[in-house]
Parts: C-alpha cells; sequence; structure tokens
C-alpha cells in the first residue's frame, strides 16, 4: 500500500530546529561589577589571551545563522478528462512540482567572550575571533548581541545581555 498511501497522504514539514536553553556561567560577583560599571578582569583558562589582553565579559551563547534551506516540495495537476466509450477515458493534462525554499535558523552552542583586543565565540563548530578594530557596529536587539565586523555578520543569543551591552559600551 506504500504507493497509495504517498499519493493520498499529505506530506508532512520538517518542524524547524528549536532554539537550546543556555543559562549563564558568568560568576554573580562579576555580574555585580559590571553593573556597577567597575573593572573587570576574569580569568579564564579556555583561551589563550595575547599580551596585555584581559578577558572583561565571558558567558554561554548561542550563534544563530539563518540559511536559505529546502524544506519541501508544491505539486501541482492541470487537466481535464473526456470520456470516448464507456471504460475508455481521454486525459489530457500536466503537472509540475516546485521547491519550497526558507529560511531555516541553525544554532550553534558556544561560549561568548569579550577582552579588551577582541570578541571570540568558541564552540564545536563556527568559531570565530575578531579584534575590535574590525568591528563596525553592534546593535542590542531582544536577548541578541548583533555583531557587524569588516568581514561577515554575527547574531549571538546571551542569557544576560545587559552585561555584554555595558561592556561593550566601554570598550568601543
Amino acid at each position: 500500500m506504500g504507493f497509495l498511501s504517498d499519493l493520498f497522504t499529505p506530506v508532512i514539514a520538517q518542524p524547524y530546529p528549536t532554539m537550546p536553553v543556555v543559562n549563564t556561567g558568568l560568576p554573580q560577583k562579576a555580574i555585580s561589577d559590571i553593573l556597577q560599571d567597575k573593572n573587570v578582569a576574569l580569568s579564564v583558562s579556555k583561551i589563550v589571551l595575547k599580551r596585555n589582553e584581559k578577558c572583561m565579559f565571558f558567558d554561554h551563547a548561542v550563534r544563530v545563522d539563518v540559511k536559505l534551506r529546502t524544506v519541501g516540495n508544491q505539486r501541482q495537476r492541470d487537466g481535464f478528462s473526456v470520456r470516448i466509450l464507456r471504460g475508455l477515458n481521454y486525459r489530457i493534462g500536466n503537472g509540475r512540482t516546485m521547491t519550497v525554499r526558507d529560511n531555516v535558523p541553525e544554532y550553534q552552542e558556544g561560549k561568548l567572550y569579550i577582552t579588551n583586543q577582541r570578541i571570540i565565540f568558541s564552540s564545536s563548530a563556527k568559531s570565530f575571533a575578531k579584534r575590535l578594530d574590525t568591528l563596525i557596529s553592534y546593535d542590542i536587539k531582544d536577548d541578541y548581541l548583533l555583531l557587524q565586523f569588516e568581514r561577515g555578520n554575527y547574531c549571538i543569543y546571551l542569557p544576560i545581555i545587559t552585561c555584554a551591552e555595558k561592556i561593550m559600551k566601554k570598550i568601543i
């Protein structure tokens, strides 16, 4: 019954991936120091800092990339049938299949580090490290940090966006 079930069963669209839930990894003392505009230098062991570089912020983050992907196919049929004799029909028609594409978000969990020289996103895939002098602009929308560099734009979700905003204002 595979052919008939394929013919009459509607195509169920695949659900979009859901964003992972991340909690802050920033210590409470660092959060209060950042919110009170104190100079913060956090000790980190997971990244290599350059000479005279200090880590001012780190937290768990999710990088969001929106890609145009194929999400399904749409079939369209036209035509009509003419009965010539009993049991004999003549069918004229055509059909076509169109590919349906949509913007699908992709999520990558990692950690965001903001130092006095660089912005670093570290994860198992899609990591980046960009110098602050190549930063063109940044913006905060909802809980997302939008970064625009000379080569590349990044959208980063952060659980505590106010701390990242304070640090960005301080280093820019």
